[in-house]
């Protein structure tokens, strides 16, 4: 609980569950865009001290893998999930916990950091959800979140 999982990866499907995999754990996703430099990534890593980093270039990334406890390719989560087996035993999540560390783009110097709630995220989601029906992301929200 509390750790934190850097995330380098595609907008898809898959960093959706992802994201969701990690607030539900009751850790924290920081997701970064696949075009920072390694001198930015560097910067990120040093910042937030994640356990795991999920990234879609494990070859560019590996020279971070002795910063972080496990790097992991992306692609390797769809193909292991159909594999994996539920875990229900995990630590309950608070509204308060921070479900998620943004970083400003750095306009005005080094990137800094945000940290958003997870009373805040799903009020957010919830407020999408009930405008827009389309979406079809609610089935995938559990309100045991919250």
């Amino acid at each position: 609980r509390g750790e934190r999982v850097l995330a380098r990866v595609e907008k898809n499907i898959d960093s959706l569950a992802l994201y969701l995999a990690t607030v539900r754990l009751g850790a924290i996703y920081v997701p970064l865009n696949p075009a920072y430099t390694p001198r930015e990534t560097e910067h990120f890593i040093k910042d937030a001290e994640p356990k795991l980093f999920v990234t879609c270039n494990k070859k560019a990334d590996a020279k971070f893998a002795e910063r972080v406890s496990h790097l992991v390719d992306s692609s390797a989560l769809s193909v292991n999930a159909n594999k994996a087996v539920p875990d229900y035993g995990v630590e309950s999540v608070e509204a308060n916990d921070i479900a998620c560390i943004c970083y400003t783009s750095g306009t005005t110097g080094k990137s800094f950091d945000e940290h958003i709630r997870k009373n805040v995220f799903f009020s957010i989601i919830f407020y999408v959800v009930s405008y827009s029906y389309n979406l079809k992301l609610y089935p995938l929200i559990s309100t045991r979140l919250i």
